[in-house]
């Protein structure tokens, strides 16, 4: 999503390309939400998932959710959407969470509340479907057989982008 924080543009630039989105875009539209403070659009665009588009939010989803209300200092709203998730949170969901609390003090019941799950820290991972492959990636990874291919790749997209002006 964007670079310098820059989500209601790049929300309403999501909505002009007039694409079916899927769960990844998602995933980018709701942390946009996250980081801008935009709680009533992320709520929208989370209810929208499934209602308009089929797609059940899954848990990085509901991470970005818990993110967005955490952000919003609604550490109640956030227990309620983790209560009535139709699976088991996982850590980022709880880091989610944590994060949230954290910076309201309330940190300690997260954490005793993660331990007492069993909830552990998995590495941050990312992946990417092309054609019928799944790359995944960890962050400073350096495993990926075509990393160099990628990296360069990814260093002239950012120099679009900021050609553009749309990164710094």
């Amino acid at each position: 999503m964007p670079c310098t924080g820059q989500a209601k543009e790049s929300l309403q630039f999501f909505v002009q390309m007039n694409v079916k989105p899927d769960a990844t875009t998602f995933v980018a539209l709701l942390s946009a939400c996250s980081h801008a403070g935009m709680v009533e659009e992320g709520t929208k665009i989370f209810g929208a998932m499934f209602e308009n588009y089929g797609i059940a939010p899954q848990l990085d989803h509901f991470a970005c959710m818990v993110d967005i209300l955490g952000r919003a200092g609604k550490i109640l709203e956030a227990e309620k959407l983790i209560r009535k998730m139709p699976m088991e949170p996982d850590s980022v969901v709880w880091s989610a969470m944590l994060g949230a609390c954290g910076s309201y003090n309330d940190a300690g019941l997260v954490r005793k509340e993660m331990k007492g799950l069993g909830v552990r820290k998995k590495p941050g991972l990312s992946w990417i479907e092309i054609g019928n492959w799944v790359h995944e990636f960890a962050s400073g990874g350096q495993q990926h057989p075509q990393g160099e291919a990628i990296r360069a790749n990814l260093e002239e997209l950012v120099g679009q982008l900021k050609n553009l002006g749309l990164c710094t």
